[in-house]
Parts: structure tokens; C-alpha cells; sequence
């Protein structure tokens, strides 16, 4: 007989359940007091034992205290409330008689393959996943019952399991199709998502001490300026986008310079040279520091910037990344970049620590003087006579002159979110063309990775970057208003003419080949709501390749984002921005951010936010999974690469419509390192961060 205890016991969990409360854990399930409530009801709230389980399905014993005991785990108990107990004897011999051929040895990998639930199914018209050990929990395709995926399918077209296995918006997990390399990161009082594991933990560190979400973004792009000069520099330029939860607003921030009022069209009669500090616009950073600290931030900017300090002076592991950056470009490096990246007479491998003094003591000016002294001053005079002394055209003019812009960020209505980018110069309107196009179209109902979905998305790309080379300008120098490209009349009229078949337009990647990565983005939310979306470069793998002597700042190379014809809106001219890749994303529903994303790649930035876009607005997808899902990159004409993790069918079905289908590898750097955060109505913070870079997102 049971214990008095153990009777009350039960006694209180079938009251509980009588009134809507429901025992959850394994423990409990053991116990048969209750169920899951995240499995569908109502049959998932079952009481072993009560008057809807069948007697003859009951199966209770007694243990040795008399105590009652169902057979089986959690596991099963979950398995036959999904309907697994109905399957029948024939499917149970089957099963066993697979398990037996399993454990012969000519016949072992083959069996497991086959009834391991990730590796013996392709999903969503993406190839399977190479054998991997799925994470605990995770549904990968072709795992679950036969009811739990008709439920699932009843979830994607909008009908009532919505609401038990999607209980709340941006909870559909990414193992309902499949597994990812990472977890979600999720938390409720701070997220970062960063390119840099270090610039990451220092972003955290700046949400703990009370700082904001500005204050962590700061803190952390400053870190990633420091350990990753691949990629970035306070010699570069710099794009924010901030929504303030106070003023419930989002603002722009165009951090990026000028070209120098000594050069002009003809400086570069015979083009662009590969590297060479002339190649160097006004650097912007550190004026967009200084304005985001101003307008948004708790901390000081002296306090934001002592982690970069610290790794300036004291030194810091080198990155895989970085030390791979050396490989392929250290090569073009200047004697004084060579000097500052290579102290001991080579280039730091991976796990090394390098140290740079020079651009430490740089840092203390600014942290201890403000963001003023690097444009006017003794430090700017210094700045300027080294920049010169390398053969950079930039003056203490053109560096008084600079000041940081905050334009009206460009946005659109799709699918119910507002979607925000940057307008010109920077080319974030391609991205919100692109949606204004893919509106008209039923992009959820094309199954992901279908031949379908992604032959539209690489057309309306191609006309995207066609409208950007006619028409897109510095706003200062050139008049129009790029709203015009959101049109729904004109994006109306570019839908219509979307071909069945691959097109031959020649866009702007034509001109500018894909080289290796050289931008770094990070997001930021804190626990007030505050969101900021960030993205920093020196444009190519160590920018211009120089470095203004005795200040450590690398210079970039923006300048070959100028046009060098007449009659082209990007032309280069005196005092003049070109035409940025830089571009970041905040995606609102009704007056709350929603989504925070972006990527570096150059021109792949807008068409991987493309597709991030619609794997998170489209097809509901989490953000970590939205990030790893295989992507395409389009250049020019006829050609298109793609991740080799597509499907053969999808590759089949794209070139029967005349792409030229070549191959990026499994994970392709070129298609950029995308971090995203997702803001859940509860309150829920979820991040992720890319496996094709060093990305890296943390929370508390």
C-alpha cells in the first residue's frame, strides 16, 4: 500500500491538474503525476491512471515500498502521449529487426546511419548533414511521429497547435528542420553578438557595470578595432543604427569620411592601386564613438575604452582568424604595418599574444581627452604629418573637417515589421528594395532552398544592384531621393519583370570582385530595450595595408569605392564619400525592436541580409539556424555560387533556369559572418553568432 504521504502527494497533483496546473519535468512524468505542457494538448495533459487513459494502456506496477510505478522513462511516456503507442506490432518488429541488423559488424554503419534521426534524412531541400551528434533535445528532421509532424505542418500554415508548439512568437526552434554547428544564446538582460570572442565578454562586461546598449557596442567594436586588424581600424569608418526605447525611435549614424580635398579624378588617370596609404578617406570611428557616447551612453568613453587599451598595451592571443589574415596578406603590408603586426621579425601565429603600443597610447588621448583630439589638435597634427609621411593624401584640413552625419534611416513596411537600413552613402537601401519587391510575393509559400525561392532572390538582387549603380550618390553631392527605389508602384514594375530564367544583367560585382572579408558587425541589446545594430571597416584585408608611423592607426582604403567615371553618381571628387558596402539592420514590430542583424561581406552584405531576412520574417526561423542555413552569393552576368550544403536538386533545378552554378565549399566566408539578436514579446533575448567567422554571442 502506498504511504499517507505518498497518497497526498498524488492526492494535491490531480488537484493541480483538475484546475489547470500541470506537474512538468521528467521526474514528474516517472511519476505519471503529470506531462510536459509544451507537448499539444489536450492529450499531453493525460493523468496516468485517469479516466481518459485506457485501462489496458495503463501498464502501472508496484515498486518494492509499494509505491505506484509506470514502466518506461520520461521518454517513452512523452513518445506514446505523441501517439507512438498506437504505431503496432508490425511497426514494433520492424523497429527490432532493424536494431538487430545494426549490431552486425558489415551491416553496423549503414543501419545506424539510416535510423540515426539526423543523418538518415535530407531536409528542406538542403543536402543531410555531414554524421554529427545532434544536441540533446534537438527534433532533427525525420525523428519525430507522424501526428507530432503533421502538427508541425499545421504550425507553418497558421492553424491552432500554433499555439501549442509555437506557443509564443520567436520560439520555433531550429531543430524542427535540423541541427546547427551552435546553440542559441538566450537571456533577459543583456545580449552581444560580436565577430570576437574578447570584444564579446567586453560588451557583456560594459551591460554589468550598468552601461548601455551603446556602451557595450562601443566598448566592443573599440575591442574588435584592437584584435582584429584584418578587418577593422580606428582608421575606418563606421554605421550604427540605435533604436531608443526611451524615445522609441531609431537614428543613423554614418560614420564614414571623405575623400581628401587634394585629390580628384584625375589623381588616378591609370586606376587604383592595390594598396597605399592615398587609397585612405578621413577615417570615421572615432567621431562615431564619440557622438554615440554623447547621445546614448551611461559610461564614459574613457571607461569604454580601457578593455581595447588594455589589449592595445598589454596584448592578446591571436585569433585563428587574424593569424590567417598574416597568411594571405601579410604580403602587402607596408614596412611600418610590418613593423607594428610583426615586432619579432614574422608575422604571430595562432595563440601568440601581439601587442601594440603605439595605437595604446593613441587610445589614451582619445579615452582621456575625448574624440575630438583625433581630428584637431596635437594628436590630429601628428596623425596627419604620418599619414603624409607614408604618401597618404589626407591633411589636418580634411581631418578638421569631418564630423559624423545622422541622416534619416530608410525604412519599410514588410510583413508587418518596419524595417530599418541606412540611406546613402551607405547601399542599405539595396536590402529594402529588395523586400520591397519580394513583398508582392508569396516568399513563405517557395519551400526554403527550393530552386523557385532562390532563383527570385538572386533576380531581384541583380535589379536592386542595377538601381543602386544608376541612381545611388553621397546625398551631399548628388539629388535623389532613394524612397523612390521603395516605391510600391516601381517595386511593382520590377516584380513584373522577373524572369523564369537566369538573366545577363551586368551589376556592380562585375566591377568589384569578391576579395577576402574585411568588416566586422556586432548587436547589441541591454535590458531596458535599447538595440543597436553596428558594423566598422577598413574595406580590404588590412585596409590600405599602411600604417601612420608612431600612431599605430591602420588606414583604410575606401577610396576604391569611388567610381572613376565622369558621369557616375559615385564618381570621385574633393571632399566627396563614396558609395558604402556598410550597412546594418533593426527590424521593428509595431514600436519594439523585433530583430537586430547584419553581416560583413562586402557586396554580399545585402543579399546575406536578404536572406536572413526572409528566413526570420518569411519562414519564421531562429536566429542561429537563419544564420547557418546555405547561402548564395551572386556577382555578376549568369553566375551564381553557392554553399555546397544546397541540395543536388536545388543545384539542378537553377542551372535548368540558366544560372551557372559555382561552388562556395560547405561554410564560405565570402558570404560574410552575420551576428543577429531576436527580441521575443516575453522579453526573451535570443543571439547568434556565424560559424563562417569567429562569431561569438553571450548574454546574462
Amino acid at each position: 500500500m502506498p504511504s499517507l504521504s505518498e497518497a497526498l502527494r498524488v492526492r494535491r497533483a490531480r488537484d493541480a491538474a483538475a484546475s489547470g496546473r500541470h506537474a512538468t519535468g521528467r521526474a514528474a512524468a516517472r511519476r505519471g503525476v503529470g506531462l510536459h505542457a509544451h507537448l499539444p494538448r489536450p492529450r499531453a495533459q493525460v493523468r496516468l491512471g485517469g479516466t481518459r487513459w485506457p485501462q489496458h494502456r495503463r501498464r502501472i506496477r508496484r515498486d518494492d515500498h509499494g509505491r505506484r510505478r509506470v514502466r518506461g522513462d520520461g521518454r517513452s511516456l512523452r513518445a506514446r502521449a505523441g501517439g507512438a503507442h498506437l504505431v503496432g506490432v508490425g511497426a514494433r518488429r520492424r523497429d527490432l529487426r532493424d536494431r538487430r541488423l545494426s549490431r552486425g559488424l558489415g551491416a553496423r554503419r549503414v543501419a545506424r546511419d539510416r535510423l540515426h534521426p539526423v543523418r538518415g534524412a535530407a531536409h528542406g531541400g538542403f543536402a543531410a548533414l555531414a554524421p554529427a551528434r545532434a544536441r540533446r533535445g534537438a527534433h532533427a528532421a525525420g525523428a519525430a511521429s507522424p501526428r507530432i509532424g503533421r502538427a508541425r505542418a499545421r504550425c507553418r500554415r497558421g492553424h491552432s497547435h500554433r499555439r501549442a508548439l509555437c506557443h509564443r512568437r520567436g520560439a520555433v526552434s531550429p531543430s524542427m528542420r535540423g541541427v546547427t554547428t551552435r546553440p542559441t544564446v538566450r537571456s533577459v538582460n543583456g545580449l552581444v553578438a560580436t565577430d570576437h570572442h574578447l570584444a564579446t565578454a567586453a560588451g557583456i562586461a560594459a551591460l554589468r557595470d550598468g552601461g548601455s546598449a551603446v556602451d557595450a557596442a562601443v566598448t566592443a567594436a573599440a575591442v574588435c578595432a584592437v584584435t582584429q586588424p584584418h578587418r577593422t581600424s580606428i582608421g575606418g569608418d563606421l554605421f550604427a543604427l540605435v533604436y531608443d526605447a526611451s524615445r522609441r525611435e531609431v537614428t543613423a549614424y554614418n560614420g564614414s569620411g571623405a575623400a581628401p580635398r587634394s585629390l580628384s579624378l584625375g589623381s588616378f588617370a591609370s586606376g587604383f592601386p592595390s594598396e597605399g596609404a592615398n587609397l585612405a578617406t578621413v577615417p570615421g570611428v572615432v567621431a562615431a564613438f564619440g557622438d554615440l557616447m554623447r547621445d546614448h551612453g551611461r559610461l564614459g568613453l574613457d571607461r569604454v575604452l580601457e578593455p581595447a587599451i588594455q589589449y592595445a598595451d598589454e596584448g592578446f592571443p591571436v585569433s585563428d582568424g587574424l593569424a590567417e589574415g598574416f597568411v594571405d596578406s601579410g604580403g602587402r603590408l607596408d614596412a611600418e604595418a610590418a613593423r607594428v603586426f610583426g615586432p619579432r621579425g614574422r608575422f604571430p601565429r595562432a595563440g601568440e599574444i601581439l601587442q601594440q603600443p603605439d595605437l595604446a597610447a593613441t587610445l589614451r588621448e582619445i579615452a582621456s581627452q575625448g574624440a575630438a583630439v583625433f581630428y584637431e589638435g596635437p594628436l590630429a597634427e601628428r596623425l596627419a604629418s604620418a599619414i603624409r609621411e607614408v604618401g597618404g593624401a589626407i591633411g589636418a584640413e580634411d581631418l578638421a573637417a569631418h564630423e559624423t552625419d545622422r541622416p534619416a534611416p530608410a525604412r519599410i513596411t514588410y510583413r508587418g515589421h518596419t524595417v530599418y537600413g541606412q540611406p546613402p552613402v551607405s547601399q542599405g537601401h539595396i536590402l529594402l528594395e529588395e523586400l520591397a519587391i519580394a513583398v508582392g510575393l508569396d516568399m513563405k509559400e517557395l519551400e526554403w532552398g527550393s530552386p523557385e525561392l532562390v532563383h527570385h532572390m538572386v533576380e531581384i538582387k541583380k535589379m536592386a544592384f542595377a538601381d543602386r549603380d544608376a541612381y545611388s550618390g553621397d546625398p551631399r553631392m548628388v539629388s535623389f531621393d532613394v524612397s523612390r527605389l521603395f516605391d510600391p508602384r516601381f517595386a511593382e514594375a520590377r516584380r513584373r519583370a522577373i524572369p523564369t530564367r537566369a538573366s545577363d544583367r551586368v551589376d556592380a560585382g562585375a566591377i568589384a570582385a569578391a576579395t577576402p572579408a574585411d568588416t566586422t558587425y556586432l548587436a547589441v541589446v541591454d535590458r531596458d530595450g535599447n538595440a543597436v545594430s553596428l558594423i566598422e571597416s577598413v574595406f580590404s584585408e588590412f585596409g590600405s595595408a599602411c600604417v601612420a608611423p608612431g600612431t599605430g592607426v591602420l588606414l583604410n582604403n575606401r577610396l576604391i569605392g569611388f567610381s572613376l567615371e565622369a558621369s557616375s553618381p559615385n564618381a570621385l571628387a574633393p571632399g566627396k564619400r563614396p558609395i558604402h558596402t556598410l550597412n546594418t539592420v533593426i527590424a521593428l514590430d509595431g514600436n519594439s525592436p523585433r530583430f537586430v542583424f547584419g553581416t560583413p561581406g562586402r557586396h554580399a552584405q545585402v543579399q546575406t541580409n536578404f536572406q536572413l531576412a526572409v528566413g526570420l520574417i518569411d519562414h519564421g526561423f531562429d536566429v542561429q539556424r537563419a544564420i547557418e542555413e546555405p547561402r548564395w552569393y551572386h556577382e555578376s552576368g549568369r553566375g551564381l555560387k553557392m554553399e555546397s550544403r544546397f541540395s543536388e536538386a536545388t543545384r539542378k533545378g537553377l542551372a535548368a533556369k540558366g544560372h551557372e552554378i559555382a561552388n562556395l565549399g560547405e561554410w564560405a566566408e565570402i558570404t560574410g559572418g552575420a551576428q543577429a539578436i531576436a527580441i521575443d514579446s516575453n522579453g526573451v533575448f535570443s543571439g547568434g553568432a556565424d560559424p563562417r567567422r569567429e562569431g561569438h554571442a553571450a548574454g546574462y
